[in-house]
């Protein structure tokens, strides 16, 4: 008969047993939760920084089960065999995230954790929320999850900044110092409430850009002299303009390209560089730029069609690199031409190749 003393070790190494055996099935659960967590956020259409998964390693779990502060019964009593850890870009996203695998698992209340409720002013990497999940029916009746009934796993979620401050924490051993010094605990403090702060604003940025997305599209039809031209301008520009829509469409028809969106997480550098060419070609606000695209329109199907045609598709606003070009064309010195080339963020090569199709163009083909 096993001691009292004796007990507690049998129990540890019946689930490390145990474990073992079902590794390979930990790990499969980890990352089908982790495909099924990516569907369900592409189908409701939330960005998020990242989503991983793992199963606990067995030399791990040895350790958690047999510290003298643990009492684990069963393995069924460890619920985060399988991992998954989910990384907002924001704070605000952790509820919102939070409220979703609500809806899609079975949550263990009991034993889910809001780690921002055990807040204090040094514990910014410890602000996760932790959800001990389950699968629910009518998914655990499907072939490809029924094995996994009855499993818990763990999903945390965070902000990319908490995740940072804790992978820093962890990295240098922090909470692992029994008494730091008041100084080095002063200043994990000082930096936990500017992390903090930063989470908080950039929620803040971010919303203020949503808003002001929100006031240009009311403004760009109405006061069009009013809206200089930056990302966010001439995003909203091409996507409504039905100027630029029209001469976009005759000019890829002309040489038989079809016309693509810019793919969405590149719409926002895309534009920018557009939004720097036109401003230093000298098109400031988005009335000066739809007189030009109106008065300039079919020599951008032309210039396109001598000198782009190469290329094997176009993107919607690709008529805006080309009205760049051509406002810049009307510099009558070839030097300076080229100089303005240069300003724009072209290569040496590519300034001398635009300088010299454009006096090619208003040359042969055009006036300025």
């Amino acid at each position: 008969m096993a001691t009292k003393a004796e007990r507690p070790q049998n129990k540890a190494s019946k689930i490390l047993e145990e474990y073992k055996a079902q590794h390979r099935k930990y790990e499969v659960f980890a990352a089908r939760i982790s495909e099924l967590l990516e569907t369900v956020f592409q189908r409701e259409n939330i960005r998020l920084h990242s989503i991983n998964h793992r199963a606990k390693d067995p030399d791990s779990l040895e350790g958690k089960v047999t510290r003298p502060d643990k009492s684990y019964q069963k393995l069924e009593d460890i619920t985060d065999l399988a991992g998954i850890r989910i990384i907002t870009h924001f704070s605000d996203q952790v509820d919102q995230i939070a409220r979703v695998i609500e809806r899609e698992f079975n949550t263990d209340a009991t034993r889910s954790v809001d780690k921002r409720a055990e807040r204090s002013l040094d514990s910014f990497g410890y602000t996760s929320v932790h959800k001990i999940c389950s699968l629910k029916p009518p998914r655990t009746e499907l072939r490809e999850y029924d094995q996994f009934k009855g499993l818990f796993c763990e999903i945390q979620i965070r902000s990319i900044l908490q995740h940072a401050w804790a992978e820093i924490e962890h990295d240098l051993g922090y909470k692992s110092v029994a008494a730091p010094p008041k100084s080095l605990t002063r200043r994990f403090s000082q930096l936990a409430a500017l992390l903090e702060l930063a989470d908080d604003e950039f929620t803040r940025v971010r919303n203020e850009l949503h808003s002001y997305s929100s006031d240009v599209k009311a403004d760009i039809a109405s006061q069009p002299q009013r809206i200089g031209i930056d990302n966010v301008t001439l995003q909203i520009f091409i996507d409504s303009d039905p100027l630029l829509r029209e001469v976009e469409l005759e000019s890829v028809r002309a040489i038989s390209k079809p016309l693509k969106q810019v793919p969405s997480d590149d719409r926002s550098a895309v534009a920018n560089i557009w939004a720097h060419r036109l401003r230093q070609a000298g098109i400031e606000n988005i009335e000066e730029l739809r007189t030009f695209l109106s008065e300039r329109r079919q020599q951008v199907a032309m210039f396109c069609e001598i000198y782009g045609s190469t290329a094997r598709h176009y993107h919607s606003g690709f008529s805006l690199h080309f009205l760049s070009l051509l406002k810049v064309g009307q510099i009558a010195d070839p030097e300076a031409m080229l100089q303005k080339l240069n300003d724009m963020g072209f290569s040496k090569e590519e300034s001398h190749r635009y300088r010299d199709e454009l006096v090619d163009f208003y040359g042969h083909y055009a006036t300025r």
